[in-house]
């Protein structure tokens, strides 16, 4: 199958002064302008972190992990807790069963 429309790609270049160069990233074709945009943006992005030796640290990414991870802990605790109920539950009806059986025994 043909794709119809035109293909966008994007160069993205950080000028430099005339001791450091520039930098250049070439993004990938896309049939969709915004697509092209950004992954020529992501690719000059994944340059300047590897030219600076810098990290992005997601810090949002983190919170949500610590979320999910205390979400997982309240969840077990609540799990052994309905479990322990029902476990009590039925020893309470054993108990009273027995009770009843010996009443009428």
């Amino acid at each position: 199958m043909k794709d119809d429309g035109p293909f966008f790609g994007f160069n993205v270049v950080i000028l430099g002064d005339p001791f450091d160069g520039e930098l250049f990233a070439k993004g990938r074709f896309s049939l969709e302008e915004k697509v092209a945009r950004e992954d020529a943006t992501f690719e000059m992005l994944g340059l300047v972190l590897d030219v600076t030796k810098k990290e992005i640290h997601d810090n949002n990414y983190a919170k949500a992990k610590r979320f999910h991870d205390a979400n997982n802990a309240l969840w077990a605790r609540v799990s052994q807790l309905v479990e322990d109920y029902e476990k009590l539950k039925a020893s309470y009806q054993a108990v009273v069963s027995a009770h009843i059986a010996g009443e009428s025994g």
